[in-house]
């Protein structure tokens, strides 16, 4: 029993210590005393205990007071706890929910994990070997490129989503959380491997996200910059209501992420795709009626 706790704890602390390190002011002090009080549970835990199955020292009077010195210990953790949650702006709250793992029919979109770096090899050297390579950034291919983005993507969590299938849990794609300003507008990416743009699993992805940012993050508007020629990318944003943003008068201004083999900046014409919070929640609302509800 002991053992099973030493290691819940030990895992408690772990955890605590690094969502401090993502916090500030208050929120972070809060965790980082609950995770020295669950230190100091550990290490009374760790001196009360002998090898398995020997008895704990001292016998049931010296047990019975190191489980009330651990109950106390953790009481006034979970009390640090319940106010790190109460000092959290409410945009932060939401975006420590986000980091669950969300699903749809056939697909699971989580965080990504230090173990998907071969995933986004594939992906990223897909990306590369695909027509789509010069209206977005180069992404790194190496082994150790992929398992630096891997720990970047990991630390991202709440903003960068790793798209897997249900099945196989075969990884297929990423969509980012880029950016939310001060207006709640938040910038929207995607990038799926090619062969499963056209099977729908992006369209299936990014609906669940984007209404995930409505409804959870509480986001007034989403928008997303694509490349007018990237049709496979924009396809699916048209499928989920968003339009296209009107240009500013003047001469078009061109976009470039790579050079050719000239070393010329390879250019293309971008675009935003915008869609609302007031646009979206009706559309929700009308696909979620019944058979019945439509007749009626």
């Amino acid at each position: 029993m002991l053992i099973h706790l030493r290691y819940n704890r030990r895992s408690a602390v772990a955890y605590l210590r690094e969502m401090a390190g993502r916090h500030t002011g208050k929120t972070a002090e809060r965790l980082a005393a609950a995770a020295d009080l669950y230190q100091r549970a550990l290490e009374d835990l760790l001196a009360g205990e002998l090898p398995h199955p020997g008895p704990t020292k001292g016998g049931p009077a010296a047990y019975a007071a190191m489980v009330e010195r651990v109950s106390k210990l953790e009481a006034n953790a979970m009390a640090d706890l319940e106010a790190a949650a109460a000092s959290m702006p409410k945009e932060g709250r939401n975006m420590e929910r986000a980091r669950d793992r969300l699903e749809t029919k056939r697909l699971v979109i989580r965080g990504f994990t230090h173990e998907d770096w071969a995933a986004i090899q594939e992906l990223a050297k897909d990306l590369a070997a695909s027509h789509a390579a010069k209206y977005d950034h180069p992404w790194p291919t190496s082994e150790d490129g992929c398992k630096g983005a891997a720990g970047y993507f990991a630390k991202r969590a709440g903003s960068s989503w790793a798209v897997c299938l249900k099945t196989d849990k075969r990884l297929i794609g990423y969509i980012s959380y880029n950016d939310i300003d001060g207006d709640k507008r938040l910038d929207l990416g995607h990038v799926f491997h090619s062969r499963f743009y056209c099977e729908d699993y992006d369209t299936e992805a990014l609906k669940r996200m984007i209404d995930h940012a409505f409804t959870a993050l509480n986001i007034k508007s989403i928008y997303c910059n694509n490349a007018e020629e990237w049709t496979a990318q924009l396809a699916s944003l048209r499928k989920l209501g968003l339009k296209l943003v009107p240009r500013p008068k003047g001469p078009v201004k061109k976009s470039s992420f790579r050079k050719d083999e000239h070393g010329n900046p390879i250019e293309f014409v971008g675009c935003r795709m915008e869609i609302t919070r007031g646009e979206w929640l009706p559309r929700r609302k009308e696909e979620s009626k019944t058979p019945k509800e439509i007749r009626e």
